[in-house]
């Protein structure tokens, strides 16, 4: 009887263990299942904060298209609650048009298995329409279960933007088709001048090099219009005083005007002393210099006279 009294005591004292140690591995078990709920819930708390305080719209299916999710800016951006929306697909909640291909993407992303970048379009009330640019991708939970996620950002300003930078641009380019078809003409008008004008005409550089002469000119000097370009006008006709009035005009900038001025031709003497009115005309550039380069230069009208 002893013996029995003692064993039942002992079987007892071991089970009242064995029950003190599940208890603790429960408590223990029960408090690490708080802080992992705790962490989850809080990284849950997280991810909603950024996600409704994120300028994109935000949201979520199953793999049937049923809605499980919805930011809070896609709730304000189109007037509706995850409540209202939730279980519902494309079809029951947009126009046949935009539910039947936003439909397509999805199942084009869980298809594939890979991320999906498009540009689509919503109506909003009153008839709106917005263009929106759109990221989906697929995820899976733990059990494997199949979802997919989208995010959203509008993008109708950017678009409308440049739809009225491409506008203006056209309108620019006409402009400038306009004026320059109207330079040209201008240009060729000033040329066909030059070009055929019976007062001699030239253009120099700051070095007083030839860079364009007319046919009037060449035939009162008695060469030929190419013979010009590359040389400097005192090389061809040297006078001392004439170069002291160019380099006088080129320092003042003002223009000289000569009236019967003599002057021989070196390489026609039996010309001998002939008269010119002539007016020297410096080109200033928009620095108010005159301009080094072949772009301006000397202006010089020249008339033979007796």
């Amino acid at each position: 009887m002893l013996v029995l009294q003692y064993l039942v005591t002992e079987r007892t004292r071991e089970l009242r263990l064995i029950q003190e140690q599940l208890e603790e591995k429960v408590a223990v078990r029960t408090a690490e299942l708080s802080r992992a709920n705790t962490a989850l819930q809080e990284s849950e708390n997280r991810f909603r904060a950024f996600m409704d305080n994120s300028p994109a719209i935000a949201w979520a299916k199953d793999e049937a298209g049923r809605i499980l999710y919805l930011s809070q800016t896609y709730e304000n951006r189109f007037g509706v609650t995850l409540a209202d929306w939730l279980g519902k697909t494309d079809l029951e909640l947009w126009p046949p048009a935009i539910a039947e291909k936003s439909r397509r993407h999805d199942l084009a992303v869980l298809a594939n298995g890979q991320p999906l970048e498009v540009i689509e379009q919503t109506s909003h009330a009153g008839g709106k329409q917005c263009s929106w640019w759109i990221f989906r991708f697929p995820f899976e939970d733990a059990a494997g279960h199949r979802y997919l996620g989208g995010i959203g950002v509008d993008i109708t300003e950017r678009q409308q933007a440049e739809e009225d930078l491409r506008l203006l641009n056209e309108k620019l380019e006409q402009r400038v088709e306009a004026r320059t078809a109207q330079l040209v003409s201008a240009y060729g008008q000033l040329d066909a001048f030059f070009t055929h004008s019976i007062t001699p005409m030239v253009f120099l550089d700051q070095n007083f090099n030839f860079i364009r002469v007319n046919e009037a000119y060449a035939r009162a000097c008695q060469r030929r219009v190419e013979d010009f370009p590359g040389h400097n006008h005192f090389e061809f006709y040297p006078n001392a005083a004439n170069q002291a009035i160019f380099a006088e005009v080129l320092r003042t900038k003002k223009p000289y005007q000569a009236v019967a001025r003599p002057f021989e031709f070196p390489d026609h003497p039996e010309w001998g002393v002939t008269y010119w009115d002539w007016t020297l005309m410096p080109i200033l550039d928009e620095n108010d210099q005159v301009d080094f380069f072949y772009r301006f230069g000397f202006f010089i009208l020249w008339r033979r006279g007796v």
